[in-house]
């Protein structure tokens, strides 16, 4: 499968969970926005998030904590939620806890 219907599959599992938990949910139009959802809270606050959709290797979910171009997610997202390819399961990694 290629990298952009997984990534679009991931997406959509996120944006579903997201809608379900009450939250409002934009995509932002293009490929250059360093983020792939926004989520708003519908109290004002608004959560930028990339999405990983990983599939498991040796039971370890890994990604990468940077865009392609070597930018780190820190200053550009809230939220980085890996998404588990086998079971669909979504892990939540903030990154505010990353130095």
């Amino acid at each position: 499968m290629r990298t952009n219907i997984k990534g679009d599959i991931g997406e959509l599992i996120v944006m579903t969970k997201l809608l379900k938990s009450g939250y409002w949910v934009s995509k932002p139009f293009g490929d250059d926005c360093p983020y792939d959802i926004l989520a708003d809270n519908k109290e004002g606050k608004i959560i930028r998030i990339q999405v990983k959709y990983v599939t498991p290797k040796d039971d370890l979910l890994r990604c990468k904590l940077f865009s392609n171009t070597g930018v780190s997610y820190k200053d550009s997202v809230d939220w980085i939620l890996i998404v588990n390819s086998d079971t669909e399961l979504v892990y939540k990694l903030d990154l505010s806890e990353f130095d």
